[in-house]
């Protein structure tokens, strides 16, 4: 049965109202879960993690980019303290990071995010892995709005093979 203070099922109510572009109610629904989350679990659970990621996914996607960063940047610290830098959570978090930065025009933060994330994607997966393409993509793109020609065609040409 569907029990709306159950927070799995408020956590897929906000992925489907995000899903939706319905950003507002996917806010509410996380910040409901995450307040429920902190009351059951410590601060670096990683359900309390997901929750501050999900919560700065939805802030970015409303261009309220300062909010996302310091959603990113508390589930950064909570994913370190649970996982070792080679995590695919840790590497998504700075992933996001580099994102939120990249759109405030902040190039040179964005690309130290985006090279934290592929090394680490690269331990996790190694070379051939979509994921490490992806992050070679989005360096690129970093690069490429800094008028860093040749760094950014290196990362898409690498992104590409």
């Amino acid at each position: 049965m569907l029990d709306p203070e159950n927070n799995l099922y408020l956590n897929q109510v906000g992925v489907a109202a995000d899903t939706l572009g319905k950003y507002l109610e996917a806010i509410e629904c996380y910040e409901r879960v995450l307040a429920s989350d902190l009351d059951t679990y410590a601060e670096d659970h990683p359900n309390v993690a997901r929750d501050r990621n999900n919560l700065g996914l939805a802030w970015q996607s409303l261009r309220q980019y300062q909010k996302a960063i310091g959603y990113f940047e508390l589930a950064l610290a909570s994913d370190l303290s649970t996982y070792d830098e080679g995590h695919p959570h840790v590497a998504a978090d700075r992933n996001n990071l580099g994102s939120a930065w990249e759109a405030l025009g902040q190039y040179q933060k964005s690309i130290g995010y985006y090279e934290l994330a592929l090394a680490s994607n690269l331990m996790t997966y190694g070379e051939g892995h979509p994921r490490v393409a992806i992050d070679r993509n989005n360096l690129g793109s970093a690069w490429k709005a800094l008028g860093a020609s040749p760094e950014a065609f290196e990362q898409l040409q690498l992104a590409l093979a």
